[in-house]
């Protein structure tokens, strides 16, 4: 997905008890933890996390805590796509106890402020079709799909629609 608003929403205001902060280097056990809770983005271990969050941008790895928890993250990436240098909104994650009150569109919505306050790039966020949920409040945070990249992607991103459609507004 490619994001073509001009500035980046606001992110909604955390619940009481929630804060949003940077990584600290400490994290990494518990940021294994969580993307491991959130059972959407595959099995993560340390050399899983060293690679897949190489490029992270200082600064913009992003966490939301609740107590001495991490329940939820978005962070900033170095990437090539398709031969073009662009910022990479990844590993958006959030724990399931902590689910249906905006943890990941919030830290999606600043990670996406730290993707605009760096040097003019295209910001693209990367995501699987079974992310409904996910992809819904994607869409209404001002990302489009990004047909290009396989002839599949058309069929594939009607199918989404479709599934979004039938589900109602993202929350």
């Amino acid at each position: 997905m490619r994001y073509r608003g001009r500035a980046a929403p606001a992110a909604s205001p955390l619940p009481p008890g929630y804060v949003l902060r940077t990584a600290l280097p400490g994290d990494r056990e518990a940021w294994i933890g969580l993307l491991n809770a959130n059972a959407e983005l595959g099995r993560w271990n340390e050399a899983r996390l060293g690679r897949e969050t190489a490029g992270a941008i200082d600064g913009a790895v992003l966490f939301v805590v609740h107590g001495d928890d991490l329940v939820a993250t978005a962070g900033v990436y170095d990437r090539e796509i398709r031969g073009r240098a662009v910022w990479e909104i990844g590993w958006v994650a959030r724990h399931p106890a902590h689910r249906e009150i905006g943890l990941g569109m919030h830290s999606t919505a600043a990670a996406l402020a730290a993707a605009r306050a760096l040097p003019k790039r295209p910001v693209v966020l990367l995501t699987d079709d079974r992310r409904v949920s996910a992809i819904s409040g994607y869409l209404a945070m001002g990302f489009e799909p990004d047909i290009k990249g396989h002839r599949s992607y058309a069929r594939r991103w009607a199918a989404v629609r479709a599934r979004i459609a039938s589900r109602g507004p993202a929350r």
